[in-house]
């Protein structure tokens, strides 16, 4: 299927899910069914299946490049249009690593769908071609390594997108699978994604973090000291605050939660969810 023919239908997928009727909302409780009684969540995924999609045995063929760049920290990367999933983690120093892995079921069907990489005026662009060969499946792996202090932006992915210690703003968006963080230290915003969502959260800029539109779990795990507003909107299904130091603030609706974490701070805003959002406790950092 064409790429943003799915991600067309992500976000039909996740507009039709607030159709249906709203749970109320308490401090802790386990997850409750859905719409038509289906389980609350996004579509299956996991380490399985993902194994299994970048090992289907039909997809025999396959090329790989890689490529390394010197970059300087505070700069752009901008990561879109792959057809399969996306990891991103730290680097040492300023250097930055782009590995690709394409998959096909005929060798001449690697001539289409290639991944173009650029790097200029202290920007990485990284994203997939997709003018021509519609007919021809490729499907794509990308693996990057970029230093900690970076602008990153990913959109329009086909795939889990998994992000690890990183610093700095992060925006993601059009997403048919996990998205997964491991370090929120400051902006993060994500949008339209068909898949759960987990972020760990150590620290906050004053502009906070912005979820909206996920057909999936929202898991925010929190970390000790942490000071925020946490906001939840239209939803279609409950909240759950499984970390300490969270005060409610006034009437917890169907359409509105509101808290206050430690002292209070930036926000943690939270909308247009179909699944269960969870507060709970980050681990220690390493």
């Amino acid at each position: 299927m064409n790429l943003f023919l799915v991600l067309a239908l992500v976000l039909i997928q996740t507009v039709v899910g607030f159709a249906g009727p709203q749970p109320t909302h308490t401090h802790s409780y386990p997850a409750s069914a859905g719409l038509a009684g289906q389980p609350v969540g996004g579509p299956e995924e996991g380490p399985q299946k993902e194994e299994k999609w970048n090992n289907d045995k039909d997809f025999k063929e396959s090329d790989e490049t890689q490529q390394t760049f010197e970059m300087a920290f505070g700069a752009t990367v901008e990561i879109h249009s792959i057809n399969g999933s996306v990891a991103i983690e730290p680097s040492v120093g300023n250097q930055a690593e782009v590995r690709i892995i394409r998959r096909a079921r005929f060798r001449e069907d690697l001539n289409f769908h290639k991944i173009k990489v650029e790097n200029s005026n202290n920007t990485l662009k990284v994203y997939g071609e997709h003018t021509e060969g519609k007919s021809k499946e490729v499907r794509q792996q990308i693996f990057v390594k970029i230093p900690r202090q970076m602008n990153l932006t990913v959109r329009a992915i086909n795939g889990r997108v998994g992000v690890g210690e990183l610093e700095g703003p992060v925006k993601i968006s059009a997403v048919n699978g996990k998205v997964e963080l491991a370090n929120i230290t400051d902006t993060f915003e994500t949008s339209s994604v068909n898949g759960n969502v987990v972020a760990t959260v150590r620290n906050l800029d004053a502009q906070g973090i912005k979820i909206s539109g996920i057909n999936g779990k929202v898991e925010i795990r929190l970390a000790d000291g942490l000071n925020a507003n946490l906001n939840v909107n239209g939803i279609n299904g409950n909240v759950r605050t499984d970390a300490p130091n969270i005060t409610v603030e006034g009437k917890v609706s169907p359409s509105m939660f509101r808290a206050r974490l430690g002292n209070g701070g930036a926000s943690i805003t939270i909308s247009g969810v179909n699944g269960l959002v969870v507060f709970g406790s980050a681990l220690p950092a390493k």
